[in-house]
């Protein structure tokens, strides 16, 4: 069963091959979820899903597309309680265990599974069985440790007829095979493996298809006390705004590191870069968010492309030190996000910069 303690932070790393019948893609999913409460046979969880996506191999960096807040429970047993409100998570009770024990050899559980179109805004939610056999226990590596894991084999096929006047689909037709290493000891998952097929057959009997190889580790960590990295950051240098947020902590570098209309990071920058890059690898399991900001001046299109090179160098920067690629991510947001008005030269110059975030929570 489940199993999770009230300062506990599940974190989900998916990596996702997707091949469609126009192109092929490479995603990365991360799933970043707190202990908000703990129930007689369940637990609340918040957070939030963040879908990053890349071109490999000239780019080292995610670039970070959609993020979905959510809130659900999770029952001993794998189920989900889901709000409809809610987008994600898109795949609901795999695994779900069967109530008595001992395991038996195979079992059958429902699931279900939300297809959400974002240019539609159109979700679809469709409901199947899943189909487990339990095949036996396996040696694999957790953070650096040998622990002993349980291999569960799953497999379900879709075959769902949508709901008229839902949008341009009339049929989704699929297919899913995967597997899951089941820890004991720490009573989550460690690894699952899957294959995904898609048919969508769409109203104008159109047939749109898609393949996708995904990859998912989890893992648990402790929420970091805030105070802690407080002090810890008290070492930057001076010309970093140190700011608390809901999320965690932001290191605010203004408009420091780049010369004007440039996103060559300045040799002064790299030295500043460098001290948070000593200071932060301390919390090699933090996620940490790059943001890229403007003032209003100018062409938005190009004041967002702008944005996003900066955040990108930065976040390339960090990487070429030793940062995990995995752990940052970037973004660029243009004008849209302004700290205070763009109503002097002063507040102009206080909207243009760069973001560094430090979740903790």
């Amino acid at each position: 069963e489940f199993s999770f303690e009230p300062d506990d932070i599940l974190i989900i790393d998916q990596y996702q091959k997707v091949q469609d019948s126009l192109r092929e893609r490479e995603e990365k999913n991360r799933i970043y979820l707190s202990v908000k409460e703990i129930q007689d046979q369940s637990y609340l969880l918040n957070g939030t899903f963040t879908i990053y996506r890349r071109f490999i191999p000239e780019e080292k960096s995610f670039r970070k597309e959609e993020e979905y807040p959510s809130q659900f429970q999770i029952l001993k047993n794998g189920e989900y309680k889901v709000e409809e409100t809610y987008k994600f998570p898109n795949i609901h009770n795999i695994p779900t265990f069967p109530e008595k024990e001992p395991l038996p050899e195979t079992w059958e559980k429902p699931a279900k599974e939300i297809i959400y179109i974002p240019n539609l805004d159109l979700k679809i939610i469709v409901p199947f069985i899943v189909q487990y056999k339990y095949a036996g226990t396996e040696e694999r590596i957790y953070q650096n440790q040998t622990i002993m894991t349980h291999k569960i084999l799953y497999e379900y096929k879709l075959n769902h007829q949508v709901v008229p006047g839902n949008g341009p689909i009339k049929f989704i037709k699929g297919s899913s095979n995967g597997i899951i290493f089941y820890s004991t000891d720490l009573k989550m998952p460690i690894f699952n493996e899957q294959n995904h097929y898609y048919e969508f057959i769409l109203k104008n009997m159109d047939v749109f298809k898609e393949r996708f190889h995904i990859q998912s580790w989890y893992k648990k960590i402790k929420k970091v006390s805030k105070n802690k990295l407080l002090e810890d950051l008290k070492t930057l240098p001076q010309e970093i705004q140190i700011e608390t947020t809901d999320k965690g902590i932001t290191l605010n570098l203004k408009n420091i590191l780049f010369d004007f209309n440039s996103y060559e990071l300045k040799e002064d920058a790299k030295k500043i870069l460098d001290t948070i890059f000593e200071t932060l690898k301390q919390y090699p399991d933090r996620e940490i968010q790059i943001s890229g900001h403007t003032d209003n001046i100018g062409n938005e299109d190009y004041n967002k492309i702008l944005s996003e090179k900066r955040a990108k160098a930065v976040s390339d920067y960090l990487i070429q030190k030793g940062f995990n690629e995995n752990q940052i991510s970037y973004k660029g947001y243009g004008s849209s996000h302004p700290k205070v008005p763009n109503d002097t030269a002063e507040n102009r110059s206080k909207n243009r910069r760069v973001e560094i975030l430090i979740l903790t929570e």
